[in-house]
């Protein structure tokens, strides 16, 4: 009987088979004295052992990422709705409770708080159209289409900043300083006056006073004169670093030593 024996090194031994002298397979490795055989096992298990087997995946199995389209889809056929959002324009656009909340601690207070919207699931928002829609699909897919930032740029800073969405307040945020111009300067200005935000209001001064005669030719300026506020804001501190040049520099007493 010729046995094949394979040892794992730990005191135990498997038999792989077995081949019987007289059968011809038998004769002729006696005969060589030595066989050569050629095979292919795949063990699960043997003899109480874990035995680790490594699949490759195909890549058909590897499907890319479609969260952020499943998403943008159910807003889209709005599959699930529970509460809509209405612009001041009064077009109508449904939602989703939940995702909102998630998203936004501002629309978790109002649908899911004591104020009138949890009840009725309708919220009526402060925004064009367009707006409301491109705030939705950033709350949806964490996305705007920079051809939507040229047209909604600073509406859409107003709604991410009063939403409190952080992503779309950095996109928006983006936009308004890599767009800053002369014509917009202004605007932009009173953007950042209106949230506070100390960086884009310095860039915008700086572009208004370096091209005062271009800028007050443009709509803007007509707007800023009409606004005390802006305008105080933007002369204030004008006039204060302007008094802080002029102001003659005060001379220190010399100390006088004790007698």
């Amino acid at each position: 009987m010729v046995v094949a024996v394979e040892s794992n090194g730990q005191g135990l031994d498997t038999q792989l088979f077995s081949v019987d002298n007289d059968s011809p397979l038998g004769r002729a490795i006696h005969e060589q004295d030595g066989f050569v055989l050629s095979t292919q096992i795949t063990t699960v298990s043997a003899a109480g052992m874990c035995v680790s087997t490594q699949l490759e995946m195909e890549k058909e199995l590897r499907p890319p990422p479609s969260l952020a389209k499943d998403l943008q889809d159910c807003l889209t056929s709005s599959d699930f709705g529970d509460v809509t959002l209405k612009s001041h324009e009064g077009d109508v656009f449904p939602a989703h409770r939940q995702l909102l909340a998630m998203r936004s601690p501002v629309f978790k207070a109002m649908f899911y708080g004591s104020m009138s919207e949890a009840q009725s699931g309708t919220a009526c928002i402060d925004s064009s159209s367009a707006s409301l829609q491109h705030l939705l699909h950033c709350m949806y897919t964490d996305e705007i289409n920079a051809k939507v930032m040229e047209v909604n740029g600073s509406e859409l800073f107003d709604l991410g900043t009063q939403y409190q969405v952080p992503r779309l307040v950095a996109l928006a945020k983006a936009h308004l300083f890599s767009t800053l111009s002369v014509e917009n300067a202004v605007e932009h200005f009173s953007v950042a006056v209106r949230f506070s935000e100390d960086k884009l209001g310095e860039a915008c001064k700086a572009i208004i006073r370096g091209n005062l005669a271009a800028v007050m030719k443009t709509d803007g300026w007509t707007q800023i004169a009409k606004d005390p506020v802006l305008m105080g804001t933007f002369l204030k501190d004008g006039g204060e670093r302007q008094a802080e040049a002029e102001s003659p520099r005060k001379l220190k007493r010399p100390r006088l030593a004790p007698r």
